[in-house]
């Protein structure tokens, strides 16, 4: 993962101080370098357990575009 999107993410997610919405150029960075979430057992998300791969950007990005993808993971 690139540094600077670390620190981004960590500063929008994390310690709550970015204080801003994302530029168009730190959403494309976040895009390609946020490769994988996990919700667990969520009643709020599309699946209970759901897998995200590169949930920041969508199918139709150059880089990582065929690998987006959100499915169903129970680790039991």
């Amino acid at each position: 993962m690139n540094k600077n999107a670390l620190e981004l993410s960590y500063k929008l997610y994390g310690d709550l101080s970015l204080n801003r919405s994302l530029t168009q150029k730190e959403k494309q960075l976040e895009a390609i370098n946020h490769w994988a979430g996990y919700s667990g057992a969520l009643k709020t998300g599309l699946f209970l357990n759901t897998l995200y791969f590169f949930p920041d950007a969508g199918s139709t990005n150059q880089r990582v575009g065929k690998y987006v993808k959100t499915m169903e993971y129970n680790p039991e």
